[in-house]
């Protein structure tokens, strides 16, 4: 069985068509479109298990790889550290590499901030309001192009 057939039983059966009635277009057995569909259904939930696919790409050694504890320290002492600081340290102790290779360690190694997410909250009529101004330049026909203040107030 060739991928085509394999996307065509999957279209198939999300398209309504029962596995008996698939399994008698394509002249094969029931017990084989279901396995198709199970191998499908477990690709989606565990991932694609072919063995064509690629593996994870392996980082290569770099000459940063031992300079790496002395910047997971300074990150630690200082979290909003820049690239161009770090490089300054890092040339101070020995380091002979350039800037873009330290950009990109850095953004590996810096911990991600997880903001929280704002919560939406309801008041009363005209609690509240929200305010917003801008200046914009709009064609007009017969004035042309003319510069207007928006001004727009909006109650809750």
């Amino acid at each position: 069985m060739n991928e085509r057939m394999r996307n065509e039983i999957l279209r198939r059966h999300q398209g309504g068509a029962s596995m008996r009635a698939i399994a008698r277009d394509f002249r094969i057995a029931r017990k084989t479109v279901q396995r198709v569909l199970s191998r499908y259904e477990q690709d989606r939930t565990e991932g694609p298990r072919h063995p064509e696919l690629p593996s994870p790409r392996q980082r290569r050694a770099s000459s940063l790889d031992a300079h790496e504890d002395l910047m997971r320290d300074l990150l630690g002492r200082y979290p909003e550290i820049t690239a161009v600081r770090m490089l300054e340290e890092l040339r101070a102790r020995g380091f002979a590499g350039h800037y873009t290779i330290v950009r990109e360690r850095l953004r590996e190694l810096r911990p991600q901030s997880n903001r929280e997410p704002v919560i939406r909250f309801e008041t009363g009529p005209g609690a509240q309001a929200q305010m917003d101004y801008g200046i914009y330049d709009l064609d007009f026909s017969r004035e042309g192009r003319r510069r207007v203040n928006l001004f727009s107030y909006v109650l809750g």
